[in-house]
């Protein structure tokens, strides 16, 4: 699996999108890393090939001293699932390490 981060920024994009789409098409998984923790857009997602999206351990590692924020972050964790399931993409959750952290993924329904 080659991973690649949401931050990459291609100085050849074109030339670069062109050559993921050779290696995810001679059967090499793809996928985009730390999603969620810089600035790649819904564009990057549609035009970026991947079979993968790895959420960022910034969404599954909620302050759990502040319910609020956790609250807004398990909101916006289901949101970011939907649109990645949308583009029927497989999910990998990063950062779960207990088994409150496994029930998460579970509940949002990360592959």
């Amino acid at each position: 699996m080659i991973e690649v981060t949401e931050s990459a920024k291609f100085p050849l994009y074109a030339e670069a999108i062109r050559n993921l789409h050779e290696l995810k098409e001679s059967g090499i998984l793809l996928a985009i890393d730390d999603f969620g923790v810089e600035n790649a857009s819904i564009m990057d997602l549609l035009s970026i090939p991947s079979n993968f999206i790895k959420i960022d351990s910034c969404f599954i590692n909620c302050s759990l001293s502040n319910y609020h924020i956790e609250s807004q972050k398990k909101d916006i964790l289901l949101k970011v699932v939907e649109m990645i399931k949308m583009l029927d993409k497989k999910i990998i959750m990063e950062g779960v390490e207990w088994e409150w952290q496994y029930e998460l993924a579970k509940e949002v329904e990360a592959d």
